[in-house]
């Protein structure tokens, strides 16, 4: 899918009031850069998510590939270095939904976003999986930009030795 102009400019909007909406509703939580363009938010003790920075490639990523890559709501532990950012992840369904909802309703109407997240959860192989543990592990490749997970944990010391 290819985007004109117009689309861009609305994206870049977008961006631009996510960003200004971020630093005003976050003004009370803990906002730190942990690797590349990755950052952690610590809202509170049960809710903390990794995020990445705003995509500046809409052409290859869409709302649904986006919200596949923000981890939470409960990022219990993380390690990083300048390569890899390591995650262990609480699972809490009803926060998780209706953070999924949240960024949903950027691009649908509070309707859809709904129907959406319902049927993401439902049918999703990723949500499934997310939805499947009470903990999840992540890999993060800083440099290439990809997450690697949710894992098992035996899943995830595997990997992570790979």
């Amino acid at each position: 899918m290819r985007l004109n102009k117009i689309d861009i400019l609305y994206l870049s909007i977008i961006g631009i009031a996510l960003l200004v909406f971020i630093s005003i509703v976050f003004s009370d939580s803990e906002l730190e850069i942990i690797a590349g363009s990755y950052y952690i938010h610590r809202q509170s003790e049960a809710y903390s998510e990794i995020l990445p920075g705003i995509p500046n490639d809409f052409d290859s990523l869409s709302i649904y590939d986006y919200v596949k890559t923000v981890i939470y709501p409960t990022v219990e532990q993380y390690k990083t270095d300048d390569k890899f950012i390591l995650v262990k992840q609480k699972v809490n369904e009803e926060m998780y939904k209706s953070h999924l909802i949240w960024n949903l309703e950027l691009f649908f109407s509070n309707k859809e976003s709904k129907q959406i997240a319902d049927s993401l959860i439902a049918n999703d192989p990723f949500f499934i999986k997310v939805f499947s543990n009470s903990v999840n592990y992540y890999i993060i490749d800083v440099e290439e930009n990809v997450i690697h997970g949710p894992f098992k944990k035996n899943e995830f010391k595997l990997k992570k030795n790979d």
